[in-house]
């Protein structure tokens, strides 16, 4: 039902609660109408537990739409409420919730070949979405928007999750219900919060200092998916006034963490998430050191800047925390596999306390200094310990990228649509991945069935070395340490050893279907050129022939223009010849007609004698030049006519 309107409209987000109070309203027509009513018929109607400070600002919005009339304190309906087919939306809704349900019912028959009941499949869906809850919103909620249930188990999540990450690819429609279940259960998490007037707020106040996780996923060093997660996340906050900090100490942190991987890349007894990666990646040593050495050009790329970590000093000791009883506190949340990341956090959140100066924000964007995390576990107890140790009962020192960007998307729905998938697809492949417990157990029942030979070293190699080992680690225990075993471990080496050997195969396919392809593309190739020769020595002996001819013709006409170009020049002698004639006295010829002609040749020879002993010109000469000059004017003419025409 809010996705209805998170689509089509473009108000803030407490327009999403309009239509369902305007549909209580109608529904139950309460007299007179107050913020304590709606809230009773809320709970009851939708299982929202609404804060009442967010109903009276709807009720004001619905008053000036003249549907409520105040007087002496309280609302009347004044005229009647228009319907919001909110029944039609509910099934709707509960339709896409059954699809889901049911499609996951149908997947975990199929691939893990587990039978599971409707109730049971939906409180797996439920506890994924718990993910998704806001731990500074935790401190408000007087009732959650779904269900109360255990914290996700290993096999549950991995279960979902899987089942989402097929439904990505292969179920499209199931996949966006999904999805919209997740950006309604966003809202749902909204909706329950006091400060409803706070959603409107930008971050313009707020420094958020990224820790070393963060980093590494923002650096690509851990996927893609967690890489596209955090660049997302940045950009909505950003467009939000956000700032993002990183603390000196965090920054050495990384520094080391990327010189640390980058040593241990050959080693293989080297284990991690991110080694894994960078294997998977084929990345070198020489990329990650050159990594290392841009890494403060490559945080100002994405707008981090680099503070110096505060120091101890007196004008801030009225601000300091008691780092023992933080380190019980966080200590009994979560364990650490390299201690001096446990001082690097403790460090990050005392400086955070500094740079709060002791001020105690209500509200998140309030807090000037805020510890960005994907660590929920560190989140928690660093707000239990300010709940009970310092002044940050409201805003907690530390909170999750998750928790950041939920509010971050309530803010700005419409500028990070893709957000919530995001989180979704960087939640599903992180549960897809086997925790450091079961993947330690794992390499050491490898380790162990490599001394007693009951595995070689080949597949010792592959186990420890392979991305398919992980996956097929997860298939066979879910994430559960307590699935693992020496026969799964086997058949673990022998599904990935098939695995190598079938893609070795098909790689060996490919490249003879490439070789194939290449020598039909050449065969072809050969084909066209022949038929490209043969067509172009017919299209030159065709032109040969035509040129021939049109020479042949040309030639001709140009001998008869010369011929006759060259008896014009006779012209020049003919008055020379007739006073020649009149004035020269022969007797023995009387002819007027003949002498006429005698002084025409005479002067003829003579013109053409001298300039043939002079310069080399004879008549033969000019026609041949002038027959010449005609020949190739027409056949040039000719033939450009005949080559512009098909």
């Amino acid at each position: 039902m809010l996705k209805t309107y998170l689509d089509s409209h473009s108000g803030d987000y407490l327009s999403y609660l309009e239509p369902l109070v305007l549909h209580i309203l109608g529904k139950y027509n309460p007299i007179p109408v107050t913020d304590e009513a709606i809230q009773g018929h809320m709970e009851n109607e939708f299982g929202l537990f609404i804060p009442r400070p967010g109903i009276q600002i709807v009720l004001k919005r619905i008053a000036k739409k003249g549907i409520l009339k105040r007087e002496y304190g309280v609302y009347n309906i004044e005229k009647a409420v228009p319907d919001q087919h909110i029944d039609e939306r509910r099934e709707e809704a509960f339709n896409r919730i059954n699809a889901v349900t049911k499609s996951f019912i149908e997947y975990s028959m199929q691939q893990f070949n587990v039978t599971m009941q409707y109730d049971e499949a939906q409180k797996s869906i439920i506890t994924f979405l718990s993910e998704f809850s806001i731990e500074c919103l935790r401190a408000y909620i007087r009732k959650t928007a779904i269900p109360d249930v255990s914290e996700s188990s290993g096999r549950e999540k991995f279960m979902v999750s899987k089942f989402i990450k097929h439904s990505q690819s292969r179920n499209r429609n199931i996949y966006e219900s999904f999805i919209v279940i997740v950006k309604c259960q966003m809202l749902a998490n909204a909706l329950i919060c006091p400060d409803i007037e706070g959603i409107d707020k930008s971050f313009a106040r707020v420094n958020f200092y990224m820790d070393t996780p963060l980093i590494l996923h923002l650096l690509n060093l851990e996927g893609d998916i967690s890489h596209r997660a955090i660049i997302e996340l940045i950009r909505i906050i950003t467009s939000l006034g956000g700032k993002f900090r990183i603390f000196e100490h965090t920054f050495q942190e990384v520094y080391a963490v990327i010189g640390g991987i980058a040593h241990n890349l050959d080693n293989l007894n080297a284990r991690g998430k991110i080694i894994n990666e960078m294997r998977k990646q084929n990345k070198q040593f020489t990329d990650l050191m050159l990594l290392r050495e841009d890494l403060d050009d490559y945080l100002r790329k994405y707008g981090i800047t680099k503070e110096d970590t505060p120091a101890y000093t007196p004008r801030h000791f009225t601000f300091q925390i008691d780092e023992a009883i933080l380190e019980a506190a966080i200590d009994e949340e979560l364990s650490y596999y390299n201690p001096a990341a446990k001082h690097y956090d403790i460090e990050s959140i005392r400086s955070i306390y500094i740079l709060r100066l002791g001020k105690a924000p209500v509200r998140i964007e309030d807090a000037n200094a805020v510890l960005l995390t994907e660590n929920s576990a560190l989140a928690r107890s660093a707000f239990e310990y300010g709940k009970k140790y310092e002044s940050t009962r409201e805003v907690s020192s530390v909170v999750t990228d998750f928790s950041i960007a939920n509010i971050a998307w309530l803010k700005a729905p419409l500028r990070a649509p893709s957000l919530p998938e995001a989180e979704v697809m960087a939640i599903c492949y992180a549960a897809l991945e086997p925790g450091d417990s079961l993947w330690g157990a794992f390499l050491d029942a490898a380790d162990k069935l490599q001394a007693t030979g009951e595995i070689t070293s080949r597949q010792h190699q592959i186990l420890r070395c392979s991305s398919l080992s992980r996956e097929e680690l997860m298939n066979l225990t879910m994430g559960q340490i307590k699935e693992l075993s020496q026969e799964t471990v086997m058949e673990i080496a022998q599904r990935v050893e098939r695995e190598i050997g079938a893609e070795k195969d098909k790689e060996i396919e490919q490249k003879i279907l490439e070789l194939k392809m290449k020598q039909n593309e050449l065969i072809a190739e050969r084909v066209i050129q022949d038929q490209l020769r043969n067509e172009k020595l017919s299209t030159d002996a065709t032109y040969e022939s035509l040129a021939q001819r049109i020479h042949e013709f040309t030639a001709a006409i140009g001998k008869i223009v010369g011929i006759i170009a060259a008896s014009f020049l006779s012209l020049f002698f003919i008055p020379a010849a007739l006073l020649t004639s009149n004035l020269i006295r022969i007797r023995i010829i009387q002819n007027q007609y003949l002498k006429f002609g005698i002084a025409l040749i005479i002067y003829y020879f003579l013109t053409f004698g001298l300039l043939n002993l002079i310069f080399g010109i004879s008549i033969r000469t000019i026609y041949k030049y002038i027959g010449d000059k005609v020949t190739e004017f027409l056949y040039i003419r000719i033939l450009i006519h005949k080559k512009s025409r098909p």
